[in-house]
């Protein structure tokens, strides 16, 4: 049975990350941080809540007199719409690794909140998202994921997904992981603690604060740094792996040990060998080279990251201060109890953009942005019961989205809600556009014909915008429904006349077949279709848009 893992990695992922960040700290105000971090990725259960809020500060008035932005009213809205992104999640429950379920809420731009509800075990995700007419499940085993994979395939090419030799099972065990990332851990916090430097700003104060309706008794770390602090920061971190090198290759390749058995790097193995496609039995002396490969990529990169930092310092450190002045500022709280538990974080990043900067870049868009978030957990490694995710048969398959066009998305939604109106007035995932060529040898390219019409293959637009088509070879009839607007339109092979929607209408010029490809007068059939059509003979393309 096949397990689909990208998110366990990924959250793997940023948890060395932030170990790496923050390992250097030593020991403040009798605080053991670097083992309250290794605490984190032990917990086994937990409940809690949590916050996170982007804000992108905009000029409005440089914003609609730009040049660039003025003329594209879809990109200044989208602008706006990711200018302020909130997401906040209450009611967290974590039973283990694979049992979780938690409810929240998401506001982007000016629209209200659209809330949404997760349960998730180890073989089954159902969200229920405010709006939607039914809820949406994903299938964490794989088996939907691939059972639609070859259907697709066959459909559309005759064969079946796993006939394919690049089609790889990848399977491994939370466990493997979880123990792999864990032994991670505790190999990059003991080399970090000797190599890593601290903030220079850190302070450790004894703290009361509510946590899920508790006062509870903290230390809280505080630490910041501002400006050109954190360049000083990471050139100091820089510097530190690579006066050891050779402990660093250690700790690399130690760590990337741990994962040589990952089927991920087996399959890059079995399908790639110098650029060459190939199938074949990987060794252990395989594995080891690769981590060998990696190690030398990541040494190599930490010294041209060196020089380059160097580089920047000599020849252009006026515009560094002017990119990393004061108005820049990286703040952090993580409030640990006696149990070296972390039961509350706080992170902010704040920066205005100077007015010398602006018209360095010559844009005054932007005014700055800041992130900030929120976290708290209680009852750690306590019994938790998350609530069950059961199908009732009547969800929408979220791997059935890969195969879906916009508009039969939307059809998920209520019209009156916000997230239908964030999908097909803010986003327009159900804009559609068809693209072609105009003679193009070799290629079911558009024409003009004789009379000086464009002319268009009437089976490719159609199956481009989802719609269905049927050609009777006996009668040459053709008819076609067009699923996003309902409509019917049929034709007639040699004829200029169409029936839309049951009513004749006449087209400038015939319907053709040339080499079993059947054409249609362009701007006809972009007309019947609800479309706008764009024929640029210079160019030599002909464009349709429409957003049913």
């Amino acid at each position: 049975m096949q397990k689909l893992k990208s998110v366990k990695r990924l959250v793997a992922l940023v948890l060395i990350c932030s170990i790496v960040i923050l390992a250097g700290c030593q020991a403040i105000g009798g605080v053991d941080i670097n083992e309250a971090l290794k605490k984190t990725l032990k917990v086994t259960s937990s409940e809690g809540n949590s916050s996170m809020e982007f804000k992108l500060n905009l000029n409005e008035e440089a914003l609609i007199n730009d040049e660039i932005f003025a003329e594209d009213e879809e990109l200044i809205s989208i602008l706006r719409l990711i200018s302020n992104v909130k997401v906040s999640i209450t009611d967290m429950k974590m039973q283990d690794q694979n049992n979780i379920s938690l409810k929240g809420h998401l506001t982007l731009g000016d629209l209200s909140e659209i809330k949404f509800d997760m349960k998730m075990s180890e073989t089954l995700l159902i969200i229920s998202l405010e709006g939607a007419t039914r809820s949406f499940t994903f299938d964490l085993t794989g088996e939907t994921s691939e059972r639609l994979m070859n259907d697709y395939m066959y459909t559309e090419y005759g064969i079946a997904a796993e006939d394919e030799d690049n089609v790889m099972e990848i399977a491994i065990e939370d466990e493997k992981l979880i123990a792999a990332v864990q032994s991670a851990s505790e190999l990059i916090t003991d080399f970090s603690i000797q190599k890593l430097p601290n903030f220079e700003r850190m302070s450790a104060t004894a703290v009361t604060e509510d946590i899920n309706g508790e006062a509870t008794k903290l230390m809280k770390i505080h630490g910041e740094l501002k400006g050109m602090e954190l360049w000083d920061w990471f050139k100091k971190i820089t510097n530190a792996l690579l006066d050891d090198r050779a402990g660093l290759e250690k700790l690399l390749s130690e760590v990337m040990n741990l994962f040589k058995d990952d089927p991920e790097l087996v399959e890059y193995l079995a399908i790639f060998n110098d650029g060459e496609f190939e199938e074949r039995i990987i060794t252990e002396a395989d594995k080891q080279a690769l981590i060998d490969e990696a190690v030398t990529l990541i040494v190599t990169s930490l010294e041209e990251m060196k020089t380059s930092m160097n580089e920047i310092e000599t020849e252009d450190k006026e515009m560094l201060e002017l990119f990393l002045d004061d108005s820049l500022e990286i703040k952090f709280d993580m409030y640990i109890d006696s149990n070296l538990d972390i039961r509350k974080q706080a992170y902010s990043l704040n920066y205005v953009v100077s007015d010398a900067l602006k018209e360095e870049l010559e844009t005054s868009i932007f005014e700055g942005l800041s992130i900030t978030s929120e976290s708290e957990a209680w009852n750690i490694n306590g019994k938790v019961s998350a609530e069950v995710p059961v199908a009732s048969g009547l969800e929408v398959k979220l791997e059935s989205f890969d195969y879906l066009k916009g508009f039969e998305i939307v059809n998920y939604f209520d019209e009156d809600s916000v997230a239908y109106d964030l999908l097909k007035n803010k986003l327009h995932i159900s804009k559609q556009t068809y693209w072609n060529y105009i003679d193009e040898p070799g290629y079911y390219a558009a024409f003009v014909n004789k009379d000086n019409y464009g002319m268009i293959p009437v089976r490719e637009i159609i199956e481009e915008f989802g719609g269905n088509i049927r050609f009777d070879k006996g009668t040459e009839q053709i008819q076609i429904y067009d699923k996003a607007t309902e409509a019917t339109i049929k034709l007639q092979v040699g004829s200029d006349k169409a029936i839309i929607n049951g009513t004749t209408v006449q087209w400038p010029t015939p319907v053709v077949v040339i080499d079993g490809t059947t054409y249609a007068p362009a701007r006809a059939l972009a007309t019947a279709l609800g479309g706008e059509i764009l024929w640029d003979s210079q160019s030599g393309y002909v464009e349709i848009v429409r957003e049913p």
